[in-house]
C-alpha cells in the first residue's frame, strides 16, 4: 500500500474514532460508563457497550448534559449515578438559565439493562434542593436520598431503595424524621 493512502486511511480512522466519542461524557468515577445526549434524550453506554435510554424525571424541553458522577453499584446487578443537566442554557438570564437539573439513575443490568429508577433530586425549574447527595451503602443494598421539595415543608423527604443481589430494585419504607436511622 502506497504511504500517502496508508497515511490518509490512518487519519481517517483516527477523524471516525474522535466523531464517535464526541458529545459523549465519561460517568465520572466509573471508567468505561458513559453518558450521551441526543436531542432531548439521555443514553447511557455500559461497560460493555450496551446503551440504555435514560429519563429526565418529568420534562426538561433544552437541558443541556453537563456532567456526570458515579454514586455505586451493586456488583453485576446495578449501576447508581447521577447526570447534571444546565436548566435552561439558551435563556442565561431567564429563571434558571444558570441553574442545574440532577438526577440520580439506577440501571438495573439482569435480566436486561434498563433503567429501574429516574428521580430529580436537585431542580432550579421545580424547586428541589437534595441534603448532600445521595447515600448508598453497599453492605446493605441500600440507596437514600433526602430532598427538599415545596410540599415538604421543614422536614426533608426520605426516600430509599433496597438493591437486592437478583438486581431487584424497590422502594422501601423510611424514618420520618431525618436523624432517624
Amino acid at each position: 500500500m502506497e504511504p500517502a493512502i496508508r497515511s490518509t486511511l490512518g487519519v481517517l480512522v483516527v477523524f471516525l474514532a474522535a466523531s464517535a466519542e464526541a458529545g459523549q461524557i465519561p460517568v465520572e468515577g466509573r471508567p468505561g460508563l458513559t453518558l450521551k445526549q441526543r436531542g432531548d434524550r439521555t443514553v447511557a453506554r455500559l461497560p460493555g457497550g450496551r446503551t440504555v435510554p435514560l429519563t429526565r424525571d418529568g420534562p426538561c424541553t433544552g437541558c443541556a448534559l453537563q456532567q456526570a458522577e458515579w454514586v455505586g453499584e451493586r456488583s453485576g446487578v446495578a449501576l447508581i449515578f447521577l447526570a447534571t443537566y444546565a436548566s435552561r442554557p439558551r435563556m442565561p438570564t431567564g429563571m434558571c438559565g444558570a441553574g442545574e437539573e440532577r438526577i440520580l439513575h439506577v440501571v438495573r443490568l439482569r435480566p436486561r439493562p434498563r433503567e429501574a429508577v429516574a428521580l430529580r433530586i436537585d431542580s432550579c425549574w421545580l424547586s428541589i434542593e437534595a441534603d448532600k447527595g445521595p447515600s448508598w451503602d453497599a453492605r446493605k443494598g441500600l440507596l437514600r436520598v433526602n430532598l427538599w421539595t415545596p410540599r415538604s415543608g421543614a422536614e426533608a423527604e426520605r426516600l430509599a431503595w433496597r438493591i437486592t443481589p437478583d438486581g431487584r430494585v424497590d422502594a422501601v419504607p423510611t424514618p420520618d424524621r431525618v436523624g432517624d436511622d
